[in-house]
């Protein structure tokens, strides 16, 4: 082997090390988290909502690891993007809310970490001209916590990533009204049936966290998927 053979070889070795380990550390949180969950089970309401958090698809992780073998010169971004995507996980919203700042750069993250793996990710819009950073509401923790990811991570998961015009996702923040749309197409072998126990759980967040002061839409026509998430703030 050539010497520029062998540092790619040292490079992926080293890689995959690091993406096994954080892999590692992220079953054993979550195993750790499961086992408090349970003790705390019957004492507060609040743990129902607790057990309904957010997480990452397992398809979505063995993804990344399969294709990080392949694509050592993106490894770098990507595994910045993995790690503050976990950071946000697990030690953001404690008190199950967050602010629209930190939730709309969690989407940044997930859109970056994509974008190591999807071959057109261009065909991903992210529209925030309607939003109003200056609003009192932006930085404050008013939103529960990674609310949004569902109906991002939702749209990889179901939708055509080769579409030139896969998705498009739209934030709006005016007054005390937060509004998120996301339009994906979606795969040919995608059946509504099988929408699987996120938007469920999400759903459920919601009525415990919001309950009267939301409204949640979604619509398939033709090969668009529309969701529609209005959160009252007040």
């Amino acid at each position: 082997m050539t010497p520029m053979e062998w540092i790619i070889v040292g490079v992926l070795v080293v890689s995959l090390f690091i993406a096994f380990a954080v892999y590692h550390d992220l079953q054993k949180r979550q195993e750790n988290m499961r086992k408090e969950l349970e003790k705390l089970k019957y004492r507060n309401t609040a743990l129902e909502t607790q057990q309904l958090k957010f997480a990452l698809q397992p398809h979505t992780l063995n993804n990344i690891l399969a294709n990080i073998k392949a694509m050592s010169n993106q490894i770098s971004r990507s595994m910045e993007s993995l790690s503050a995507i976990l950071e946000y996980i697990f030690y953001h919203g404690e008190d199950h809310f967050a602010s629209i700042e930190d939730e709309i750069e969690f989407i940044k993250s997930y859109l970056k970490l994509q974008d190591a793996f999807t071959k057109e990710i261009n065909n991903v819009q992210l529209d925030l001209s309607l939003l109003d950073e200056n609003n009192q509401n932006y930085c404050k923790q008013v939103l529960p916590h990674l609310i949004t990811a569902y109906l991002v991570e939702n749209a990889f998961k179901h939708g055509d990533i080769n579409h030139p015009e896969f998705l498009k996702i739209s934030i709006e923040l005016s007054e005390n009204i937060f509004v998120i749309q996301v339009t994906n197409k979606i795969r040919r072998n995608y059946n509504p049936e099988r929408t699987g126990i996120g938007l469920s759980n999400m759903k459920s967040r919601l009525k415990h966290l919001k309950e009267g002061k939301h409204q949640f839409s979604s619509d398939l026509i033709g090969e668009d998927y529309f969701v529609k998430l209005e959160i009252n703030l007040k």
